[in-house]
């Protein structure tokens, strides 16, 4: 354990903290996604000729997007989920049956929605794109008499917006009732936006003081209190420590008690470091830790009768685990190779939180000069002009004969290419297809879906200052469809991306695709060049120094392609 920590040095590790706080967050562009997508759910299902129509429906945000407490998941080839209530006025009883059906046919007369829907337990969820990497989880709901609440003393606040839900593994889920499972997670998200709601007001009027804007036009996202960065940071460090084991703590139970320990903390000392804030958060957290005649209880503060550590009765190795998690954590806080040096730091902080995420928020490359990697960048770019480029397992692109030869060709802008609905299907070519890029390249994880070959991996060429995860599609007989999924880059004619963050990587009279033509020979080491061209554009002042066709910003291009670039 460290020493007693300088003011300076808590302030060093409170901004590091911070730092990887705001990179496990969503970005801005993931952000305005998802309310995009959100947004026009809400209004398909409000319309006047939507089957749901005559229930007045309303589609509420819940769950760790609506408290700002989302975490992108640690393996970022994994999801991130949106969820929200779907609530209709309809007076009880009701079956939990009809109920979900009722929700499932309005999606299913959207021929979008349709292709999107899965039914789970208690939802319905919207898968959206494989770029997008999230799915929206809509669970139908109708209100509750909430006085059984105000009894209990639930202030009316949160009380009044207390729902019925449907269960398919309900004992009653078919049966006409008015016992349907109960929930109220609007009113949880009020209860702790309340217990931080002095901090983020000032925050807010702070970015709007500095953006020079109105208070009430910052979106939420952009508002983000110590509470709510100290539970992704939990979040983090959990799922690092547990992966997907069972035994990991529940969310709703970390942010709890973490809520309920922040509202102390913040009131004996409103003012303290970030360091100092989280570290007695943590250090608290244990005591909203209940024991009622034997059994551990960490109540919902919505609903006194709800125990949400019911569960460790019946298991106690949840309950020994969640203590197990915490000491992990504050000891991660507490650990003296926060204050060593910085590659002792960094190390440590890996194990904690994840490689990517810490070289992401540390800027680890960072310590490479920006003339230094201009100069890595431009030795690169002499390769691949003398045509002695070769593109390796991990997507570094060297001059060993070793990996697959980069072969010429010029960027361009034509019309994007797009996934057709009616694709070939000749699975032994999409076979084969991923049987190469599996041979010659460690970096992508390839699967066959709906007749698409999918192809996905992190490559970081050197000299790069960033990891990217790129998406490649391939249909029989295509040119493949590449998308930069990671990091959020401002589409440009300039930089050959389009809207969508695809890629025009080849000219058309350059090459003609067919079924025969190798992605991996051809599309994956023109991504590889693609990065450090964009890197070096980053750096030389916006300047592209990759080739391109003759006829790449001619007038003819600009018309045809006038919807799908962002100008500059």
């Amino acid at each position: 354990m460290m020493s007693e920590l300088s003011y300076f040095e808590k302030q060093e590790l409170g901004s590091i903290l911070e730092k990887l706080a705001a990179t496990i967050d969503l970005t801005e562009a993931q952000y305005r996604e998802a309310n995009e997508k959100y947004t026009a759910v809400g209004s398909y299902i409000s319309h006047p000729n939507c089957i749901l129509a005559p229930y007045d429906p309303k589609l509420v945000s819940q769950g760790s997007m609506r408290i700002g407490t989302v975490a992108r998941p640690a393996d970022e080839n994994c999801e991130f989920d949106v969820d929200g209530t779907l609530r209709l006025q309809m007076k009880l009883p009701v079956t939990q049956y009809q109920l979900k059906k009722l929700v499932g046919d309005c999606f299913k007369s959207n021929a979008a929605y349709e292709r999107m829907l899965i039914e789970k337990n208690r939802c319905w969820r919207l898968k959206y794109h494989e770029a997008s990497r999230f799915h929206l989880d809509a669970v139908p709901a109708i209100p509750d008499d909430f006085q059984w609440l105000l009894d209990l003393g639930v202030p009316y606040r949160y009380a009044c917006h207390a729902v019925r839900i449907t269960d398919k593994h309900h004992p009653h889920y078919y049966v006409h009732s008015s016992d349907l499972p109960r929930s109220n997670p609007e009113g949880y998200a009020l209860w702790f936006l309340d217990v931080m709601k002095i901090q983020a007001d000032a925050i807010r009027m702070k970015l709007a003081v500095e953006l020079k804007a109105t208070v009430e036009s910052i979106p939420e996202y952009r508002v983000r209190t110590p509470l709510q960065r100290a539970v992704q940071l939990m979040k983090r460090h959990r799922d690092i420590m547990y992966s997907d084991s069972d035994l990991k703590p529940i969310s709703v139970i970390i942010t709890t008690l973490a809520a309920r320990s922040y509202a102390d903390v913040m009131r004996d000392n409103p003012g303290g470091l970030f360091y100092d804030i989280v570290l007695e958060i943590v250090r608290k957290m244990p005591d909203y830790i209940q024991t009622r005649s034997g059994v551990k209880w960490i109540v919902n503060p919505v609903n006194p009768n709800e125990n949400f550590a019911d569960k460790w009765a019946s298991d106690k190795k949840l309950e020994e685990h969640f203590y197990k998690w915490h000491k992990a954590f504050l000891d991660t806080l507490l650990h003296d190779k926060l204050v060593k040096n910085y590659a002792e730091k960094t190390d440590y902080l890996r194990l904690s939180f994840g490689t990517r995420t810490v070289n992401q928020a540390l800027n680890t490359y960072g310590e490479v000069s920006e003339e230094k990697r201009r100069i890595k960048l431009q030795e690169t770019v002499a390769l691949l002009a003398s045509g002695s480029a070769y593109t390796g397992r991990t997507g570094n692109i060297t001059a060993q004969p070793t990996g697959v030869a980069n072969a010429p060709h010029r960027f361009h802008l034509k019309k994007r290419v797009r996934i057709p609905r009616k694709r070939d299907y000749r699975y032994a070519y999409l076979t084969s297809q991923q049987k190469q890029i599996e041979k010659y390249y460690d970096f992508l994880k390839c699967r066959i879906e709906n007749n698409v070959l999918k192809c996905t991996g992190w490559i970081q060429p050197e000299g790069c200052k960033e990891a990217y995860k790129i998406l490649i599609e391939y249909v029989v007989g295509r040119e493949p469809k590449t998308t930069i999924i990671h990091p959020d880059i401002q589409p440009s004619k300039h930089i050959h991306m389009y809207r969508d963050k695809s890629l025009c990587l080849c000219y058309t009279k350059d090459i003609k695709w067919n079924e025969r033509t190798d992605v991996y020979a051809y599309t994956v080491p023109w991504v590889a060049e693609w990065l450090v061209y964009y890197e070096l554009y980053l750096v030389n002042g916006n300047k592209w120094e990759g080739p391109e066709s003759p006829d790449h910003l001619t007038e003819a291009t600009i018309n045809v392609n006038r919807d799908e670039y962002v100008e500059v």
